[in-house]
């Protein structure tokens, strides 16, 4: 119907792994990340692929994050990192509503950030860790509150439970499990859960774990201890294991390289 070229239209490098953002839809406007010499961010209309607005360049460049948009204190932002910081814009003209600083060893943040009540959990890994962050009533700026270093995946994302977070570290933990709580950033525990590192969603009650390992773990979440409930090793496919698992109407999707696989998770 159309198509836009980024690089061309906003002036952006390509970088080293490509765009690997996931880009978002909130009504009829689209958000991209470009990060390119004539804006960081812009607004397209999903129908049309036309420029509602450009964000000021801000000589940052792209980290792989996929954006969020979240509501604070009656006010709408989209909230995404670049290579330097984490950035919030506003949806409706494209302005910089705040910045705040955050850098690791390789600079990619492929961790989208989690939003729960004014807290702001940003993570990544290349040894950098978590950080917690309070955004301003009014929504035009941010206070660190914590670090952790403990907890920094590299790909795999973090999901929220029960105001605990859960996810694979990299670097700092030898990639091993974590949880940590959102509020105080204290490291709840840490274990070998499923093996090496790896992605997690979160899904009736459960965490889907998928180490690099090539295992498969249904994980019970709870502050107290990592518990994994069952394992399976991945029958099928060659590489590495970092497809991340999707889980749909009752049904487990898994990709390794060239293959993939379903189960099915309410059968008997």
């Amino acid at each position: 119907v159309w198509s836009v070229k980024l690089f061309e239209l906003y002036e952006a490098p390509q970088v080293q792994w490509g765009y690997a953002e996931s880009l978002l839809v909130d009504g009829d406007q689209l958000f991209c990340t470009p990060c390119g010499k004539k804006a960081t961010m812009v607004a397209l209309d999903r129908k049309t692929g036309q420029p509602l607005w450009t964000s000021p360049a801000l000589g940052q460049g792209s980290s792989f994050c996929s954006p969020l948009r979240i509501e604070h204190g009656g006010k709408r932002m989209i909230v995404t990192m670049t290579e330097t910081a984490v950035v919030a814009f506003s949806p409706e003209q494209g302005t910089v509503l705040w910045q705040h600083p955050y850098e690791n060893a390789r600079q990619n943040h492929p961790i989208t950030p989690i939003h729960h009540e004014g807290l702001l959990y940003i993570t990544s890994g290349y040894g950098k860790g978590a950080i917690g962050l309070r955004i301003a009533d009014d929504g035009n700026s941010v206070t660190q509150l914590w670090e952790q270093p403990r907890q920094d995946p590299a790909h795999g994302q973090a999901v929220l439970v029960g105001g605990y977070v859960y996810a694979a570290s990299h670097q700092k933990a030898s990639g091993r499990w974590s949880c940590v709580e959102m509020k105080t950033g204290k490291l709840a525990w840490e274990d070998r859960g499923v093996g090496k590192s790896g992605s997690v969603l979160f899904a009736d009650g459960m965490l889907y774990c998928y180490s690099e390992d090539g295992v498969v773990g249904l994980v019970r979440p709870s502050p107290e201890k990592c518990e994994v409930v069952s394992t399976f090793k991945v029958p099928q496919g060659d590489g590495p294991h970092w497809a991340h698992l999707v889980v749909a109407n009752g049904r487990l999707y898994l990709r390794h390289g060239a293959a993939l696989m379903c189960y099915d998770l309410a059968a008997r």
